[in-house]
């Protein structure tokens, strides 16, 4: 059974590896942006950078489905590929989790906290701001970090490694973060 299931996870690593290879890149959705303003004034005073990280878990995991925003202008800085938990589900996430030892993804708004190097390499901390809902992110070690390929993580936000340095670089110490169900 576990062989089974490592074939099948290879198999579906080579189908996204090719369809991340044909993905456009896009803006991100227009009540995805609607949101974000929402919960940008409502954690404004938290936020210390000028530029944000929009994930939208609707779109499966072969689109590019991570944007870092320009707070004030709405620019697209940068477009990417991210991972989510495994047990969240294949394609899409649908199961979310705010509890401890669940390896499932998280949603909502956070902040960004500092970047360090550890045993997922170049890495960067994260502070939930619901409660109830992703505040247990620290204690969870949910953590933005690179994966090839970034598919499916414990619960962390995974991109490609060429990119992850990049969206960390850019929005380390105080970036607003939203992730959309």
């Amino acid at each position: 059974m576990k062989k089974l299931i490592k074939i099948l996870l290879i198999v579906i690593g080579f189908i996204g590896i090719i369809l991340f290879y044909f993905n456009l890149n896009t803006d991100p959705p227009e009540d995805l942006i609607s949101s974000f303003l929402e919960n940008y004034h409502k954690y404004s005073k938290q936020t210390k950078n000028h530029l944000s990280i929009l994930i939208d878990y609707r779109k499966p995991v072969f689109k590019k489905r991570l944007w870092v925003i320009d707070n004030s202008s709405g620019e697209v800085w940068l477009n990417a590929h991210v991972g989510h938990a495994f047990k969240s589900g294949f394609f899409v996430p649908s199961k979310f989790s705010n509890t401890p030892q669940t390896e499932l993804s998280s949603y909502g708004c956070f902040i960004t906290q500092e970047s360090y190097i550890g045993e997922s390499g170049f890495s960067m901390k994260i502070m939930g701001l619901e409660q109830g809902i992703n505040n247990n992110v620290r204690a969870r070690n949910i953590i933005f970090h690179g994966y090839t390929p970034p598919i499916y993580s414990r619960g962390c936000f995974i991109t490609w490694p060429s990119v992850n340095k990049e969206i960390i670089e850019m929005t380390k110490n105080g970036s607003l973060v939203l992730v959309y169900k």
